[in-house]
């Protein structure tokens, strides 16, 4: 292989000058002409192995037709615009033509059509297969802008916004309740309902995968959903429902009896309330069991000062409750923030008297009284017969010198029934700061038939309140002076008659 060694022609302006006359280059092309004759006719191998060019002796590359070398000089390429590039020759340039465009500062192949070349701080363009941009915001989308560089669409203002066509068929996001009707209705397919509006109340049920079907509103307020024969819902009165809906139980305040016309009528279940019977005739009250025991109410007595109960004749039974008297609330001393506690309530004795015969005495408990500086009265004592309801013990007083909380009284006990409720105990009182009226007054405890005295309202030193209805504690006060708690109720004997 044979280098083409060039040297640059060096002659100094002297030598031109003085010569007279410009450099003749014909030397030059001599030796080129010889060179290209050498290599025509020279050896074989050389045609083999291609051509290198460089100021040096180079051995080109073996798989390479013409390899340039050089550190001193680079290649250029055809230099032309964009106008001339796409108008070069009367005919497609062949694949491969390489050329660089001086408008937009790039080299350019063709292989069918000009591609770019990209490199540098060149965009390359929508037209060579680019975005025509420099930079792409975060998350932001790209579409299209004809031969223009690539639009950009921003993120969604909103989570959960969709991606719509416009009417100028630029996209753009929009809620699911912002869509347009011509977006049409999401079919049940897809999990919509097929339907472009809903009647105001109708009720919506399937209909496999075509449009969900409406149930306008029931023409009776009241009316009931019932299932039809054909599986469609449809509204319907209680006395049009057909028998094949069933009986309502008892526990849902029916008979369970789905046909009563029989000469037998069973009930069961438990009935809070007086059962009545009409229609019928020859009703036989079971002998035994709860109805049998208790029998219907007929009367109830409430006693609240001593004295003896003789039931009303030709009842069955009765139940009588005794309740004890309420403790009177805590009092407090002549301290800012001292906070008494809740009295306790009296304790209770239920018990189930049958097929009752004479008279049974009683003793009413009297209430706790809430005392000015002390602890609140223990309430007294409730009997009837064998049964005894111990009255709530007082509220403690409030202190005087600690932030320690005061204890409620105790609620008291019962004893001799069939049921023996210990009374509710009364709430703390709690001193909050040494300011008048700052603590947390104890509430009286509540009976079945009272409610226990709120304790004095923070921030406004007082008086605990009483108690009410019977045998409920009386409230906690909070002091800025010597106050006193409120009073408990006092006991009562409760009877309830059937037959």
């Amino acid at each position: 292989m044979e280098t083409i060694r060039t040297t640059p022609i060096r002659t100094s302006c002297a030598e031109r000058r003085g010569s007279g006359r410009r450099p003749s280059f014909s030397s030059l092309r001599i030796v080129l002409y010889a060179a290209i004759l050498f290599l025509i006719l020279g050896r074989g191998e050389s045609l083999a192995q291609g051509v290198g060019i460089s100021e040096t002796s180079i051995t080109p590359d073996t798989w390479s037709i013409l390899e340039l070398r050089s550190t001193l000089r680079g290649f250029l390429a055809p230099r032309m615009t964009t106008a001339e590039r796409t108008t070069l020759g009367s005919k497609p340039p062949a694949q491969g033509m390489l050329v660089y465009d001086t408008n937009v500062k790039s080299f350019f192949y063709y292989d069918g059509a000009w591609i770019a070349i990209p490199g540098g701080t060149s965009i390359l363009g929508v037209a060579n297969g680019g975005t025509g941009l420099s930079s792409i915001t975060a998350n932001n989308l790209l579409y299209g802008a004809g031969t223009s560089a690539a639009s950009l669409l921003a993120t969604g203002a909103t989570t959960g916004a969709v991606l719509m066509n416009t009417a100028s068929g630029a996209p753009s996001w929009s809620l699911l309740g912002a869509l347009p009707s011509t977006a049409g209705v999401l079919l049940v397919a897809n999990g919509g309902t097929g339907l472009s509006s809903i009647t105001a109340n109708n009720l919506l049920y399937g209909n496999g995968t075509g449009a969900a079907s409406l149930l306008a509103p029931g023409a009776t307020t009241g009316a009931l959903l019932m299932n039809t024969a054909s599986g469609a819902p449809s509204w319907s009165l209680l006395s049009a429902l057909p028998s094949t809906a069933g009986a309502l139980p008892a526990t849902n305040g029916g008979t369970g009896v789905a046909n009563n016309a029989a000469s037998t009528l069973t009930i069961s279940g438990n009935y809070a309330t007086t059962l009545t019977i009409t229609g019928i005739t020859g009703v036989t009250l079971p002998t035994s069991g709860t109805l049998a025991t208790i029998g219907v109410l007929i009367a109830v007595q409430v006693f609240t000062a001593d004295g003896t109960y003789t039931p009303t004749g030709n009842i069955k039974s009765f139940v009588v409750y005794a309740i004890g008297g309420g403790g009177g609330g805590g009092g407090c001393p002549n301290t800012n923030g001292a906070t008494g506690a809740g009295g306790g309530a009296g304790g209770t004795a239920i018990a189930v008297y049958t097929n009752p015969l004479g008279s049974y005495s009683y003793t009413i408990g009297a209430l706790g009284a809430g005392v000015s500086n002390a602890n609140g009265g223990t309430g007294g004592n409730t009997t009837f017969d064998v049964l005894t309801a111990n009255g709530g013990v007082g509220g403690t007083v409030g202190n005087a010198t600690t932030f320690q909380p005061r204890a409620g009284g105790t609620g008291g006990t019962a004893t001799g029934g069939n049921m023996n409720l210990q009374g509710m105990t009364g709430g703390a009182g709690v001193r909050l700061a040494a300011t008048a009226g700052y603590g947390l007054a104890g509430t009286g405890g509540s009976t079945l038939f009272g409610s226990g005295g709120p304790g004095c309202a923070t921030g406004v030193a007082g008086n605990g309140s009483a108690g009410t209805g019977y045998g409920s504690g009386g409230g906690g006060s909070i002091g800025n002076t010597a106050r006193a708690g409120g009073n408990g109720t006092a006991g009562v004997v409760i009877v309830f008659e059937y037959k």
